[in-house]
C-alpha cells in the first residue's frame, strides 16, 4: 500500500463519517447524531494514528521502544476520548458504534477500488 492510497482511504473514512452523521440528523432527528459524529472522529484519528505507527516501523532501523511509547500512548488517548464520549458527554452508544466502525468500511472500499497506476494481477 502507498501514501496515495492510504490518504484515499482517509478521506473515504471522512466522507463516511460525513454521510452517516447527516443520516443519523435527518434519519433519526438527531438522536444519534453525536455518537456518530464523535465515532467517526475518533475511528478517523486511531486510523491516522495507526498509518503513522506503521510508516514508523517500516523504516530501516525503527526504535522499538518509542514505537512501544507511542502505541500504549496512541490507545491510551483513544480509549481516553472513547470514554469521555460515552461517560461525560453521554453520546449514543448506538450512534457511537456505527461512527466509529465506518474506517473498517473505508478500508473495504479504499482497498477495492483501482488507483491510477495500480498494476492488474
Amino acid at each position: 500500500m502507498n501514501d496515495t492510497r492510504i490518504r484515499y482511504i482517509l478521506i473515504i473514512s471522512i466522507v463516511i463519517g460525513i454521510v452517516l452523521s447527516l443520516a443519523s440528523l435527518f434519519v433519526f432527528e438527531g438522536k444519534h447524531f453525536t455518537g456518530v459524529v464523535s465515532g467517526a472522529f475518533i475511528g478517523s484519528l486511531n486510523f491516522y494514528f495507526l498509518v503513522l505507527m506503521v510508516v514508523k516501523l517500516l523504516e530501516e532501523k525503527p526504535d522499538k521502544i518509542a514505537l512501544t511509547v507511542r502505541f500504549v500512548l496512541k490507545y491510551g488517548l483513544v480509549m481516553a476520548l472513547a470514554a469521555a464520549a460515552l461517560i461525560f458527554v453521554k453520546v449514543s452508544p448506538l450512534g457511537f458504534i456505527v461512527g466509529i466502525s465506518n474506517f473498517v468500511v473505508a478500508i473495504f472500499v479504499g482497498g477495492l477500488m483501482p488507483m491510477k497506476g495500480d498494476k492488474e494481477s
